[in-house]
């Protein structure tokens, strides 16, 4: 009888411990889940913000340009003028 109770002992561990390991499973598998969609959703702002970036770098290459060539325009008359003062 002895053997028959350690065996029954032994096959009830065996189920526990198995499922114990399947609903620890898949518990880590959600939580990973989880953490890899909050990673992509980092990841594609991130990339969003780079596009972003590169669009307003254009933008103010752009108007760096206009500010030098207006920054020109203004400083000739006015380089002209003290050139006659100074004649």
């Amino acid at each position: 009888m002895t053997v028959e109770i350690s065996v029954v002992i032994a096959i009830i561990g065996c189920v526990v411990a198995t499922v114990s390991f399947f609903v620890g499973r898949d518990k880590r598998v959600a939580a990973d889940a989880t953490w890899r969609g909050s990673v992509d959703a980092k990841l594609d702002t991130i990339v969003g913000m780079r596009k972003d970036f590169a669009r307003l770098e254009t933008v103010v290459q752009h108007l760096n340009q206009r500010v030098t060539v207006l920054e020109a325009r203004s400083c000739m008359p006015h380089m002209e003028g003290q050139r006659r003062d100074h004649a």
